[in-house]
Protein backbone atom coordinates (compact mmCIF):
# COMPACT_ATOMS: atom_id res chain seq x y z
CA UNK A 1 0.00 0.00 0.00
CA UNK A 2 1.57 2.97 -1.26
CA UNK A 3 1.51 6.17 1.05
CA UNK A 4 -1.10 8.15 -1.04
CA UNK A 5 -3.44 4.70 -0.37
CA UNK A 6 -3.16 5.15 3.21
CA UNK A 7 -4.12 9.23 3.28
CA UNK A 8 -8.14 8.82 2.93
CA UNK A 9 -10.23 11.80 1.78
CA UNK A 10 -13.36 12.42 4.08
CA UNK A 11 -15.24 11.00 1.48
CA UNK A 12 -13.44 7.58 1.33
CA UNK A 13 -13.77 7.32 5.31
CA UNK A 14 -17.29 7.81 4.91
CA UNK A 15 -17.93 5.37 1.64
CA UNK A 16 -16.18 2.79 4.51
CA UNK A 17 -17.89 3.15 7.91
CA UNK A 18 -20.72 0.82 7.62
CA UNK A 19 -17.86 -2.11 7.15
CA UNK A 20 -16.11 -0.30 9.83
CA UNK A 21 -18.88 -1.25 12.37
CA UNK A 22 -19.33 -4.16 10.61
CA UNK A 23 -16.51 -4.98 11.76
CA UNK A 24 -16.04 -6.74 7.88
CA UNK A 25 -13.39 -3.72 6.88
CA UNK A 26 -9.92 -5.21 5.18
CA UNK A 27 -6.82 -4.60 7.24
CA UNK A 28 -5.77 -1.79 4.89
CA UNK A 29 -8.55 -0.22 4.79
CA UNK A 30 -9.13 -0.15 8.28
CA UNK A 31 -5.53 1.30 9.13
CA UNK A 32 -6.17 4.24 6.40
CA UNK A 33 -9.31 4.61 7.76
CA UNK A 34 -7.94 4.77 11.56
CA UNK A 35 -5.01 6.86 10.27
CA UNK A 36 -7.95 9.56 8.97
CA UNK A 37 -10.00 9.46 12.16
CA UNK A 38 -7.13 10.55 13.90
CA UNK A 39 -6.74 13.13 11.99
CA UNK A 40 -9.54 14.52 11.75
CA UNK A 41 -12.47 15.66 14.20
CA UNK A 42 -15.83 15.90 11.85
CA UNK A 43 -15.19 12.61 10.44
CA UNK A 44 -14.60 11.06 14.21
CA UNK A 45 -17.79 13.10 14.60
CA UNK A 46 -19.64 11.59 12.19
CA UNK A 47 -18.67 8.35 12.57
CA UNK A 48 -19.92 8.57 16.60
CA UNK A 49 -23.37 10.13 15.12
CA UNK A 50 -23.71 7.11 12.51
CA UNK A 51 -23.36 4.58 15.37
CA UNK A 52 -25.54 6.09 17.38
CA UNK A 53 -27.84 6.24 15.00
CA UNK A 54 -27.60 2.55 13.78
CA UNK A 55 -27.79 1.46 16.97
CA UNK A 56 -30.78 3.27 17.81
CA UNK A 57 -32.73 2.08 14.80
CA UNK A 58 -31.30 -1.64 15.46
CA UNK A 59 -33.08 -1.57 18.93
CA UNK A 60 -36.25 0.33 17.81
CA UNK A 61 -36.61 -2.70 15.23
CA UNK A 62 -35.72 -5.37 18.49
CA UNK A 63 -38.79 -3.49 20.34
CA UNK A 64 -41.22 -3.62 17.60
CA UNK A 65 -40.21 -6.49 15.89
CA UNK A 66 -40.38 -5.09 12.95
CA UNK A 67 -37.67 -6.73 9.83
CA UNK A 68 -36.59 -4.44 7.55
CA UNK A 69 -35.09 -5.88 4.16
CA UNK A 70 -30.95 -5.50 4.10
CA UNK A 71 -31.14 -4.10 0.92
CA UNK A 72 -33.26 -1.14 1.80
CA UNK A 73 -30.97 -0.30 4.35
CA UNK A 74 -27.94 -0.28 1.81
CA UNK A 75 -29.89 1.71 0.03
CA UNK A 76 -30.68 4.10 2.51
CA UNK A 77 -27.20 4.14 3.36
CA UNK A 78 -25.65 4.78 -0.02
CA UNK A 79 -28.63 8.04 -0.84
CA UNK A 80 -27.34 9.77 2.89
CA UNK A 81 -23.42 9.50 1.66
CA UNK A 82 -24.27 10.91 -1.84
CA UNK A 83 -26.10 13.95 -0.39
CA UNK A 84 -23.07 14.71 1.64
CA UNK A 85 -20.36 16.94 0.31
CA UNK A 86 -16.96 16.71 -0.74
CA UNK A 87 -14.54 18.04 2.07
CA UNK A 88 -11.11 18.45 0.83
CA UNK A 89 -8.74 16.68 2.99
CA UNK A 90 -6.33 19.56 3.55
CA UNK A 91 -8.67 21.52 5.71
CA UNK A 92 -8.25 17.82 8.05
CA UNK A 93 -4.76 17.55 7.99
CA UNK A 94 -4.28 21.47 9.88
CA UNK A 95 -6.51 20.51 12.61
Amino acid sequence: MSAFQILFSCRNALDVLGDDLDGTLPAGRNLALRLHLHLCRHCRDYRQTYRTTTDLVRSLKEESGVEQSETLSEEMIRRILAAVPETPTSSTAAE
